[in-house]
């Protein structure tokens, strides 16, 4: 079995970060604190990080073709 090297790419401290996704269209990658409900996008060239807070905990998120993003959240109820 090969030994495998994991390197740290940022500074966040995510609740319950989870599902890496890589865009080549964007080259870029995104990410989700789920429990937090922010979506991260990290740009490996520049180092260049922008967070997304959505209205609720994010149970999953996709790329589509024409380059936007699909999220699924916990429904949130009007208080």
């Amino acid at each position: 079995m090969m030994a495998q090297a994991i390197d740290r790419i940022g500074e966040t401290t995510d609740r319950l970060g989870e599902s890496p996704v890589w865009s080549a269209r964007k080259q870029c990658l995104y990410w989700v604190d789920s429990l937090a409900g922010i979506l991260h996008r990290l740009e490996l060239a520049t180092g260049n990080r922008r967070e997304m807070a959505v209205p609720a905990p994010v149970g999953s998120f996709g790329l589509c073709e024409d380059g936007s993003l699909v999220l699924g959240t916990r429904r949130v109820r009007p208080t």
